[in-house]
């Protein structure tokens, strides 16, 4: 697993790609057909290098990862986390990382530190420099972050065929800037559709 979030200087890398006619529809999975570009929503050319990016969908953040040479985080062992195993460390590769193999509730330890990352109870109230915060560190060691700053997509969605492509629901992981004690658990999971895109929502990988 990558040790930060993607920030907006390993994402900007990737915006400079020049993809051949024709590429990126091969590439993507099928249900990402409605895209046509990677630019995530406000995209700030002159933000600071070493924040998280944000305002990037679940296909932004698949490609992101693949272009990488990494892959968004899924089950373990490859391919996406069952939705029915979302909380198993022993399935999903994000729950794994963020509990230390199903040791910890939050990636630091077993007990809510307000101040040890960037959730709503630490003051910050906005997005920190990825990896920043040295109490924010687990479930593994060189691992930051994975409470709070941004919530993170997770390879892991219903494909009902019933949806389009965009709205089908995606897991996002760990909480933001501007989640309380609840959101911040390392089991705490939450929807959203395939196309949503906010300020509070980016990007980590699995190698």
């Amino acid at each position: 697993m990558a040790s930060t979030e993607v920030t907006h200087a390993q994402y900007a890398q990737f915006l400079a790609e020049t993809f051949e006619p024709g590429f990126v529809a091969g590439w993507l999975p099928s249900a990402c057909a409605f895209k046509t570009d990677f630019t995530p929503a406000m995209w700030d050319v002159d933000a600071p290098a070493d924040l998280p990016v944000v305002q990037v969908d679940w296909c932004d953040a698949w490609a992101y990862c693949e272009w990488s040479g990494q892959h968004l985080c899924g089950a373990i062992g490859g391919g996406p986390t069952p939705l029915d195993q979302l909380d198993n460390p022993a399935m999903s590769q994000w729950v794994r990382a963020c509990t230390g193999g199903g040791t910890t509730i939050y990636p630091y330890g077993v007990s809510f530190a307000a101040d040890a990352c960037n959730g709503m109870e630490a003051g910050f109230g906005q997005l920190l420099e990825a990896g920043s915060l040295a109490g924010c560190e687990g479930g593994y060691p060189g691992i930051f972050d994975m409470s709070g700053n941004v919530w993170e997509w997770e390879n892991a969605c219903d494909d009902d065929p019933m949806l389009p492509g965009a709205d089908q629901p995606c897991q996002v992981r760990g909480g933001s800037y501007f989640s309380i004690d609840v959101n911040l658990r390392c089991s705490t999971d939450i929807e959203q559709t395939r196309d949503f895109r906010n300020h509070h929502t980016g990007i980590r990988c699995c190698g």
